[in-house]
């Protein structure tokens, strides 16, 4: 017995790092994790003499791992597991890879954050995919077992993960180059600066950082792209009149807003100037072109200028529908023409685009916008470039900009007066 006891403490000597790292990998609490690898250990020990030594030591010790994680959230069910390592898996698929080399999970995301991201997307993913990953990640079942579940081949089992794998890889904005895993930007970062680098006034350095995610996802190119070649085809207002415009990616929640003014009617734009130097940028006083107001199923997550500088805001609740922005930094106000363009991402319930119960290939869009105020403005909603028969009841008609068209409305209104942009299109598959 005492020979059994030095062997496993040599097991645990040798084997404790990879554990813990395991169990951390799928723990947010470092101190809880110490505790589940303490019990991995010690039902180690009860079953070592069971043990048949076949080479695959490791592998055994984090199976005990996985039972002793499944045994945790089952008794803890509000608690979402998803595994982001398959060790010793048929296909050696793994989660970890959407994850630095560099940086445990917890510098690079909460790891609430990075579970809610992952599912998101796996959401977003063929139904036959979709119930792949959950077997093989969420259910813990190997590729074999998965195969049996579903009565699909082992060989598409794996396909499907790896798919799966490579398509959230993507959307978390991770790339492997060279067999090592580095950390760029997610898609939701990349989001916020993709109209400003479609009208190429974003910072060098920014640039450098939209460009290395370009590069490796096809779904912010492909928006980036459709801007560049929209952008030169939005009609102006006049320098005195106000200018508004629309920009929505309905398969993404995503809108980019701008909105011009000429500001030197209201205010001396170099004393204005002066002062946001003096001050740091901060604005002295609340002014009608900054700050506004927006609906609670958005989400600001950026404003820029007229040169792409960023500006800083703060948001803040006015009733139950709508919040409010304070500019908390701003780099200049410009003139004759000030803009203001702002990025939103939406939580999906205005449902701007509805499948029609008839016709399962017809889909319906709209979208509205009052501004308040008499201006040009002007709407734009993204249609996949594989649509087909685009009828547009309420606008002015469709822009091809490659891998997507924009069904648009471009008009001046009143104060009182809403924008509406309706239409149809045929889309297969």
């Amino acid at each position: 017995m005492n020979g059994i006891k030095v062997e496993f403490e040599n097991i645990v000597n040798e084997n404790i790092k990879m554990v813990m790292n395991y169990v951390c990998n799928n723990l947010k609490n470092k101190f809880l994790a110490e505790d589940i690898v303490q019990e991995v250990f010690f039902r180690a020990y009860k079953a070592y003499d069971s043990y048949i030594e076949e080479g695959k030591l490791k592998g055994w010790l984090i199976r005990i791992a996985k039972n002793t994680l499944n045994n945790y959230y089952s008794k803890n069910k509000n608690e979402q597991f998803v595994s982001l390592d398959t060790f010793g898996s048929e296909d050696g698929e793994s989660l970890y890879g959407c994850i630095s080399n560099d940086e445990t999970p917890e510098e690079l995301l909460l790891r609430k954050e990075l579970i809610s991201d992952i599912l998101k997307i796996v959401g977003k993913l063929p139904k036959t995919q979709q119930i792949v990953f959950n077997y093989r990640f969420i259910e813990q079942f190997s590729v074999s077992e998965t195969a049996a579940l579903t009565g699909i081949p082992p060989g598409s089992v794996k396909s499907k993960t790896h798919y799966a794998i490579e398509k959230i890889r993507t959307e978390l904005g991770i790339t492997q180059k060279n067999n090592r895993r580095t950390y760029f930007m997610t898609c939701n970062e990349a989001y916020k600066y993709l109209f400003m680098y479609a009208k190429s006034t974003l910072s060098n350095e920014s640039k450098e950082k939209v460009e290395r995610h370009l590069a490796d996802c096809s779904v912010c190119s492909d928006i980036a792209s459709a801007l560049k070649k929209l952008v030169p085809s939005m009609t102006n207002a006049r320098d005195d009149e106000t200018a508004h415009f629309l920009i929505n990616f309905p398969e993404f929640n995503l809108s980019y807003i701008g909105i011009s003014y000429d500001v030197s009617e209201y205010l001396n734009v170099e004393e204005f100037n002066e002062n946001l130097n003096k001050n740091n940028g901060k604005p002295d006083k609340e002014h009608f072109f900054l700050g506004g107001r927006f609906g609670k199923p958005n989400k600001l997550i950026a404003q820029f200028d007229n040169e792409g500088n960023e500006i800083g805001f703060e948001v803040f609740e006015i009733d139950t529908t709508h919040f409010g922005i304070t500019t908390t930094f701003l780099t200049k106000v410009y003139t004759p023409v000030n803009w203001i363009y702002s990025v939103y991402i939406d939580d999906g319930s205005y449902n701007n685009v509805k499948r029609s119960k008839e016709a399962p290939n017809l889909y319906y869009g709209h979208t509205h916008n009052c501004l308040g105020c008499n201006a040009k403005s002007a709407l734009y909603q993204a249609i996949s470039v594989k649509a087909e028969n685009i009828r547009i009841k309420r606008g002015n008609g469709v822009i091809d900009c490659g891998v997507y068209k924009f069904a648009y409305v471009d008009r001046y209104v009143t104060e009182e007066e809403r924008i509406t942009l309706d239409y149809s299109y045929l889309l297969n598959g």
